[in-house]
């Protein structure tokens, strides 16, 4: 499909999308007269079908990207404890997620209690990897080594950050030893 071919790769391994963003910041594609967020066209097309009601997330944290291996799938509550492990809270996005989870389940209790037909979905997905094994460092586009250069670096968090392809909070977070405290 010739509407999968819009990005380019840049040098921390992310395909950004050249289409165009939302308000919300994520790519955008219209197909079949229908507007759906580009990572899910792209992670449909290159890995297979996203379960009912589950989203796909970014290990990268970039909006833009479409890199299939940066794309996995998890619930909300996956993606809110993500945004809090890698400090980034932005809006809530404007458009439309997934089909709605089941009736009666509470999106922010996943984590306890998660319905089974949920739980079987994200581990098929996530190729038998444990939920516990898909948020913070195992995530990180980030080595170890690139981590100790990290602390060793004097220059400023956000030259740091945009040669390694994070966020400026990461990189302080990564100085102040709150994220990869094991490194």
């Amino acid at each position: 499909m010739a509407l999968l071919k819009k990005h380019v790769i840049a040098q921390n391994g992310c395909w950004q999308f050249l289409g165009r963003p939302g308000s919300d910041g994520y790519g955008k594609l219209k197909i079949k007269g229908k507007t759906i967020r580009a990572h899910r066209a792209y992670y449909e097309h290159y890995v297979g079908t996203i379960p009912n009601g589950l989203w796909v997330l970014h290990h990268c944290d970039n909006p833009m990207c479409v890199n299939p291996e940066h794309l996995y799938v998890g619930t909300q509550a996956d993606n809110e404890r993500d945004k809090d492990a890698r400090g980034r809270r932005p809006p809530s996005p404007s458009v439309t997620h997934p089909e709605s989870l089941p009736r009666g389940v509470n999106h922010h209790r996943y984590g306890k209690g998660m319905p089974e037909k949920v739980a079987e979905a994200l581990e098929k997905a996530n190729k038998g990897r444990s939920l516990s094994n898909t948020h913070k460092e195992n995530l990180s586009p980030l080595t170890a080594e690139q981590v100790v250069a990290i602390r060793a670096d004097s220059r400023a968090q956000r030259v740091i950050a945009a040669e390694h392809g994070v966020g400026q909070i990461t990189i302080s977070r990564i100085k102040r030893g709150i994220r990869w405290a094991h490194v």
